[in-house]
């Protein structure tokens, strides 16, 4: 992402595609930053390409240093992309994709009213919407559906050269390698916990007030 956004400004190229390419690697390098900051805390910021080998040690930056990066890099990506995306460009990141990744960078730093606004962004767009019903997200035949706002298109060939793509999928493309599940206590006074409709179909099939212990007694989580 560092060389593309520091070389491409002096290809001798269409200039609209030029652009486009450009927020690309903004918004790549503010996903991939996000991700490092969120495991490991401080990281060294690189924002220019490492040409020699004096350039391969850098000093941490500071947590807040890296999320303001971030934000910058989403700007501009938010900025520089296309709103939709067609034919073999599915799958490479909307402006939708910036907005989105903005509000969960603020969701993280609890800036509880940008994350707001970015979200309603995205939601206000027209372009995104749920699937009527719920499990049809996760049926393979329904891939980049209306749900999806930014989504690596993944080969299920265990030989691909990257074995990524393997670790997601490694099954082959009817089956999903990866699944999680956690327990949390709620607050039953809280708003997440009291203002929802237990009847809704996705709180059905994504949260649970109770679960089976190993010795099989259920356990009330909701008090």
């Amino acid at each position: 992402a560092n060389i593309a956004i520091a070389r491409l400004p002096d290809i001798d190229m269409d200039e609209e595609r030029k652009s486009l390419l450009i927020a690309e690697s903004h918004f790549l390098r503010a996903f991939c930053y996000f991700e490092l900051v969120r495991l490991y805390g401080s990281v060294p910021l690189r924002l220019g390409a490492t040409e020699s080998l004096d350039q391969t040690s850098a000093p941490k930056a500071s947590v807040e240093e890296v999320y303001g990066q971030i934000i910058t890099d989403l700007n501009t990506a938010e900025q520089g992309l296309p709103v939709v995306r067609e034919n073999s460009d599915v799958g490479k990141p909307t402006s939708g994709s910036a907005s989105s990744l903005l509000s969960l960078v603020y969701l993280t730093q609890q800036d509880w009213q940008m994350a707001k606004t970015k979200a309603n962004d995205v939601i206000n767009s027209g372009v995104y919407s749920l699937v009527p019903n719920f499990p049809d997200v996760f049926d393979i035949q329904n891939e980049n559906h209306e749900e999806i706002i930014f989504g690596i298109q993944y080969s299920n060939l265990a030989d691909f050269g990257s074995g990524h793509p393997a670790i997601f999928n490694h099954l082959g493309s009817n089956h999903y390698a990866l699944v999680a599940f956690s327990v949390a206590t709620i607050d039953t006074v809280s708003n997440i916990w009291t203002n929802r409709d237990f009847n809704e179909e996705r709180y059905s099939f994504t949260v649970y007030d109770e679960y089976v212990n190993g010795d099989g007694t259920f356990v009330d989580i909701s008090s």
